[in-house]
């Protein structure tokens, strides 16, 4: 991705690829795998282990063969090599002999060829009619062609720092944001636009070189905090917004929000803002729920927004104390762990206790093999790269909503994630006799 220009994810990327092809990697993440074209990539194999159920769970969502924990498999086999991959035996044969392969095509029972999803325009549902939203996360508009292509219904997430290009905060201008936003709205409308505002740290805002660089995981004066000290700059994102709202659906979310003073010196700004242009004053505003905080006092929260979006990846390292770029401790950044789940139902509820609507972003939304385990917990709206719709839709359709609530429920008695993943695992084990609520 970073050697070929304008490369738009993994999924464009390996579109020319001959078929049938198996994949080695030394990990494959949820965001990766759901933009692959499974009807070329026949299976995979994995040099991790560490997460073996997790992958385990995966592989079974996808329907193909895999094995993990191979630790150096990457290295060893070079690209476009033959290979037997065997996912009942765990065994991975480089450059076969022909009567390796006429035994292996012996004993193959089936081809496993998993038809390509295709992205489909309009509502999704589960088998049993409860009604999905799917949107999409964009960082350019330049992306919104996408949109059409994985069949999204609006932008849940728009991550308006990615307009600065590196520039300083007071080098955009209103007119030059308000241009922006407009063209946004304009293309996507009639479907909605949410616009997160300025997502920064402090670095990115001062560009001081006196002070060391610090890093963006670290919690300090990030996304809303950073905006309310430096109010000129969100006064003018926030006026700006108001202006290209009245061209289409838009939602304002504020990021890294920590404390109900927080929405409620944001919204004041707003109303300025809507007062001096004249603006009726009717844009929805949301907070982004990742910070533990946010999630323990969502029900303090929730009358002072108009809606939720649960950010997961920084829910989760914040939750579990757990910087995922740094490889002493990323092997703990663990989505399934229970406290994380709890927050996630937490916030779930106090939602629907206040009749607004939350929405879920992040690696875990795009996730095959954790969408019917949200689901389960309540969640009917997710935000992702527009590249995994096409795959977590073909998800939803085959789900059983009363089923996953059942699932959902068992999980959150258990008390590792070792243990959910391996009850997840058992699930879909099953599934492969009977049909299951999670594919």
């Amino acid at each position: 991705m970073n050697l070929r220009h304008g490369a738009r994810g993994p999924r464009e990327l390996l579109s020319q690829i001959d078929g049938p092809s198996i994949l080695i990697a030394d990990e494959l993440t949820a965001s990766v795998a759901a933009q692959l074209d499974w009807s070329r990539v026949q299976g995979f194999a994995t040099d991790a282990g560490s997460r073996t159920y997790h992958t385990a769970i995966l592989a079974r969502s996808l329907k193909v063969p895999a094995i993990v924990g191979l630790h150096d498999a990457s290295l060893r086999i070079a690209a476009g090599t033959p290979v037997i991959l065997d996912g009942a035996t765990g065994e991975l044969v480089a450059s076969p002999s022909p009567a390796q392969i006429d035994d292996a095509q012996r004993r193959a029972a089936r081809p496993r060829r998993r038809p390509a999803p295709h992205a489909e325009a309009g509502p999704v549902a589960t088998r049993d009619g409860v009604r999905i939203r799917l949107e999409a996360n964009i960082e350019l508009v330049e992306d919104l062609k996408f949109l059409s292509e994985s069949g999204a219904e609006g932008v849940g997430l728009y991550r308006s720092e990615f307009m600065l290009s590196g520039r300083p905060l007071d080098n955009v201008s209103e007119d030059e944001q308000y241009a922006m936003y407009r063209s946004l709205v304009e293309q996507v409308a009639p479907q909605p636009v949410t616009i997160r505002t300025f997502d920064l740290d402090e670095r990115q805002v001062t560009r001081d070189p006196s002070r060391p660089e610090r890093r963006r995981t670290r919690p300090g004066l990030r996304g809303l905090r950073l905006g309310l000290a430096n109010p000129a700059g969100l006064r003018t994102q926030l006026r700006a917004l108001v202006r290209a709202s009245a061209h289409g659906p838009l939602r304002i979310m504020f990021p890294f929000v920590s404390a109900v003073e927080e929405v409620r010196q944001a919204r004041g700004l707003l109303r300025e803002a809507e007062a001096d242009l004249q603006a009726p004053g009717r844009i929805a505003v949301g907070a982004m729920i990742e910070v533990p905080s946010a999630a323990v006092a969502a029900d303090l929260l929730a009358p002072e927004v108009d809606f939720f979006t649960i950010g997961t990846n920084d829910l989760i390292q914040y939750c579990l104390a757990v910087d995922r770029t740094d490889d002493r401790v990323s092997d703990l950044y663990e989505p399934l762990h229970p406290a994380v789940l709890r927050l996630i139902r937490l916030v779930r509820r106090a939602a629907g206790r206040h009749r607004i609507p939350v929405s879920l972003c992040g690696e875990m939304a795009s996730d095959p093999a954790l969408v019917g385990l949200l689901i389960g917990l309540g969640l009917t709206e997710f935000s992702m790269t527009p590249g995994a719709i096409p795959l977590v839709r073909q998800v939803v359709q085959d789900l059983d909503f009363a089923q996953a609530r059942m699932l959902a429920g068992h999980v959150l008695r258990l008390a590792t994630a070792a243990e959910i993943e391996q009850y997840l695992f058992d699930a879909l084990a099953a599934s492969a006799i009977q049909r299951s609520p999670l594919p």
